[in-house]
C-alpha cells in the first residue's frame, strides 16, 4: 500500500534477452516473469551503506546489542585496511544473530545450515 507515498511515478518496461537493468538503490520494484527465464541480481555492499544495512538487520530482528555493534564496528576496520580478512565472518555471525533472534532454535539452525553459516 502506497497510499500515505504522495505522487509516485511508475516506470515500465520489458526486458529483452541480453538486456541490463540497473534499479537504482531505494527504488521499489516488482518483477514479472513473462515466460519461463533466468535470473540474476546482485548487490554490492560499500563502506557507505553497510552501517545502514547491518543495522537495519539487526534492528529488524531485535538483535541489535552492544556486542552486535561491536560486529559492525570491527567490519569497518576491514573496509578502513582494505582487506577482505573477516569480513565475511564478521557478516555472518550479524546474520547469525538476526535468525536466532527471529526463530526458536531448531528452525534458526537449520536456516543457518541452508545458507552455510556456522
Amino acid at each position: 500500500d502506497m497510499s500515505d507515498c504522495g505522487e509516485v511515478e511508475v516506470l515500465e518496461c520489458v526486458q529483452e534477452s541480453g538486456d541490463l537493468i540497473v534499479i537504482p538503490g531505494g527504488w521499489w520494484h516488482q518483477t514479472y516473469y513473462l515466460e519461463a527465464s533466468m535470473s540474476v541480481a546482485g548487490q554490492i555492499m560499500t563502506r557507505s551503506g553497510c552501517e545502514l544495512v547491518l543495522k537495519h538487520i539487526l534492528e529488524y530482528s531485535n538483535a541489535a546489542h552492544p556486542s552486535a555493534e561491536d560486529r559492525i564496528h570491527q567490519l569497518f576496520q576491514c573496509f578502513d585496511r582494505k582487506t577482505s580478512d573477516g569480513r565475511q565472518r564478521i557478516i555472518d555471525n550479524v546474520i547469525m544473530d538476526a535468525i536466532l533472534s527471529r526463530n526458536d532454535r531448531p528452525r534458526a539452525l537449520q536456516l543457518l545450515h541452508q545458507l552455510n553459516i556456522h
